[in-house]
This record gives structure tokens, C-alpha cells and sequence, in this order.
């Protein structure tokens, strides 16, 4: 793994990376709990020994990571070579039915940094879908063992799908709603928390708002996919007869992840999420508003009920400060909400939030070029709905990842 002195030193950044960057939480909020130990640095390292798949994903990742942090093209060669490495050995050990724990939740992460990352262009997130369900149909936790170890790679993969799913992008070939369901996350996943010193958290410290967000999430990304893929059918046909039930199902969801997460802000003050992470929550479920009633249900970005909810992520975010790590995580509802901005007081204000993500480097494209973009078009014609003024953008970025 660590045959050259460009490799060694691409390990060494990741690992200074990863305890820097990747987790959205202040040391300070979470450094005092018992036991806490940091879920990435603790688990990736080791299991990267084992397993060159993961070793090859991280090694891209690493490069990708300077590159884009320093601007320049140091690693170009590595970085193509540990992706062909990486594809190669997971290509080996799905073939060979490698099914034990650590060598599926390894190609899972490895996987979902390269569907990112990786210079080949393959459809990593189906490769990690096809994983995910394999591991959690044979996962038989340990009562003392700590969650950390499964919860890192599955975190990735369900992230990445969803910023995925929600994107601009155009969506690939869909998976089916049977693989959807599997990849949810389940009661027991949502209850452990990470740990138990985050019991009185409503949210999840690696995610860093409400688990229970999750599956909304992936329902309304899975809808958003289908109204995609619709549109652009050469073949087109009528509304699917399962959509206003898959709809109802969502908006039930959200219902019951508030009426849960309500409970548990009523613990006594002084033991529950710090302020800037309820902040990020509050705007987490402002922007899951806007996808599931100004995209799905296709109200116009005037309405009021959408403007609260845009108003809403802006005022939140601006209670997290910039030199927060919980600011690495604001990209996402922002980006959500820029969409759907009227005012131009807010419209700066995600600008300028937007202007200079902290946090891991991603190639996102250019997320303001696009909203002013998208701001002329829905200024133009403020009739337009989702996704129809989709479709009227001109630009010639490529369409932003909002992770």
C-alpha cells in the first residue's frame, strides 16, 4: 500500500483529513463524552489494512482531496492508478462472494468515496446498493460491540445516495423500490445513536442532524428519480398509481420523525444537541419540506408556505458559524433552499454561504453559478414549477452535487 513516498505521503494527508474535516461536530460538543472515540479515524485505518479495495478508494480520495484543496494537478497518475486498483479488487472479491462483515462494509465505503472521487466512471452507488443489502440481511450485532464500525460505511453510502438523488443531475438507471426499502435505515439503527452518550441527542453525530430524516430522505429522493425519469421517457406514460400512496407515506414519515424527535428535546436542558446542531436540524427538515411540497407536490416558489420554510433554512443556518465544523454540513439544505429563494436579501445570504464550502472538498460544480441561473429563469417566469424550470437552463457548468 505504501510502496512509494507519493503513496506514503497520500495516507498520511487522508489521515489528517479525516480527523480534521470529515466529521461535522465541534470537539468540544462531543470530545467530554465517555468513551467517545472519533468514528472515522478509529475504523477506516484498519480496515483499510485488510482490504485493498478500501486502500485503493482512499488513496483517490486523498489525491482528489489535495488537488482540489491546493488547485493543482499533483496526483493525476496515482490517483488514476488506485481507482483501476480499487475497481479491480472489488470487481475480485464480489466475484469470489467475499460476504464476511468487514469485506462488504469496506467495498461499501469504497464504493460511495469513489462514486465522488474515482477518475474511472462507473455507477458506484449501485455497486454499494447491491452491498448494502447483503450486510444488513447477515448483520448480527454484538450487544458490547460499538456501533461505529458499521455505521461509518453505511452513513457514506446512504448520504452520497441521497445528495445524489436530490441533485440537479440527471438520474442513471433507477434501482428498484425493493433495494430502496432494504437500504432504510432500521428502527434499531436509529435508536442506537452512534453511542449512548448521544441518547439525548436528536442528532446523530456523524450525520449530524435527526437519523430519523434518513428514510424521508431516500423516499423523496426515490420520487424525485421517478418524476426525472418521467419526464424524459421517449415513451411516456400516466402517472404511476402507486405515486399519491408513496406520497402520502412521506409526508406521514416526516409527521412521525418530528412527533419523535419533539420527545426527545424535552429531556431536561442542558443534555441535548448543542445550539448550532439543532440549527442544522432545524434547517434539515425546512429543506425536506421544500423537496417533498415545492418539487413533489409542485407548489410555486411564491407560495408562502414555501418561502417560510426557505426563510427558515436561511435564519438557522446563519446561527452556525463558519468556523464551526458544524458548517461543513450546511451545503445540502442551502443548496435546496437557493432553488427555491425569492428574496434577494436571502438569495445573498446563501451566496455568500455557498461561496466557500468548509469541510472535505468535493467537485460540486458551480453551485452559485447555477442558482443565479436558476434565480433568471424563475424571475423570468415565476409560473414555471419543478421540474420544468429544470429543463429551461442554458448554463454550460455541470450540474452541482449539493454534499
Amino acid at each position: 500500500m505504501l510502496a512509494s513516498s507519493e503513496r506514503r505521503f497520500l495516507w498520511r494527508y487522508f489521515i489528517s483529513i479525516i480527523e480534521s474535516e470529515y466529521l461535522c461536530a465541534d470537539w468540544e460538543d462531543v470530545g467530554h463524552f465517555y468513551n467517545f472515540q472519533h468514528p472515522y479515524t478509529t475504523t477506516l485505518p484498519g480496515m483499510a489494512l485488510s482490504n485493498a479495495a478500501l486502500r485503493g478508494a482512499i488513496l483517490c480520495f486523498s489525491a482528489s482531496q489535495y488537488e482540489l484543496k491546493h488547485k493543482k494537478k499533483a496526483f493525476e497518475r496515482t490517483k488514476t492508478l488506485a481507482c483501476s486498483q480499487a475497481v479491480q479488487s472489488m470487481r475480485h472479491q464480489i466475484a469470489t462472494g467475499a460476504d464476511d462483515e468487514q469485506s462488504l462494509l469496506s467495498m461499501i465505503f469504497a464504493a460511495s468515496i469513489l462514486h465522488y472521487f474515482g477518475p474511472e466512471r462507473h455507477n458506484y452507488l449501485r455497486i454499494a446498493s447491491n452491498l448494502v443489502p447483503r450486510f444488513l440481511s447477515s448483520w448480527r450485532p454484538h450487544p458490547n460491540a460499538p456501533t461505529t464500525y458499521p455505521e461509518v460505511s453505511l452513513t457514506e453510502f446512504r448520504w452520497g445516495l441521497i445528495t445524489s438523488l436530490c441533485s440537479l443531475q440527471q438520474p442513471g438507471p433507477p434501482l428498484d423500490d425493493s433495494t430502496y426499502r432494504m437500504i432504510e435505515m432500521s428502527e434499531r439503527e436509529i435508536n442506537q445513536k452512534f453511542s449512548q452518550a448521544f441518547e439525548s441527542w436528536v442528532s446523530h453525530p456523524i450525520f449530524m442532524f435527526s437519523p430519523r430524516l434518513i428514510n424521508p430522505l431516500l423516499r423523496i429522493g426515490r420520487l424525485l428519480e421517478k418524476q426525472l425519469l418521467r419526464l424524459h421517457s421517449p415513451h411516456p406514460q400516466g402517472q404511476d398509481p402507486s405515486w399519491e400512496t408513496e406520497v402520502a407515506e412521506v409526508e406521514e414519515m416526516l409527521l412521525h420523525a418530528r412527533e419523535c424527535d419533539v420527545n426527545v428535546l424535552q429531556s431536561p436542558p442542558g443534555y441535548g444537541d448543542p445550539a448550532k446542531v439543532l440549527a442544522l436540524n432545524e434547517a434539515m427538515y425546512a429543506a425536506c419540506a421544500i423537496l417533498l411540497y415545492a418539487r413533489i407536490h409542485g407548489l410555486p416558489f411564491t407560495a408562502p408556505f414555501v418561502r417560510r420554510q426557505t426563510q427558515l433554512v436561511v435564519d438557522e443556518i446563519s446561527k452556525i458559524d463558519v468556523k464551526s465544523r458544524v458548517s461543513y454540513a450546511i451545503v445540502f439544505p442551502l443548496f435546496v433552499a437557493g432553488c427555491e429563494a425569492v428574496e434577494s436579501q436571502a438569495r445573498m445570504a446563501i451566496r455568500e454561504r455557498l461561496q466557500n464550502p468548509q469541510g472535505v472538498s468535493y467537485d460540486r460544480g458551480d453551485m452559485v453559478g447555477a442558482l443565479d441561473h436558476i434565480w433568471e429563469i424563475r424571475d423570468l417566469r415565476p409560473g414555471l414549477l419543478w421540474p420544468q424550470w429544470l429543463d429551461e437552463r442554458t448554463y454550460n457548468y455541470s450540474d452541482p452535487l449539493p454534499t
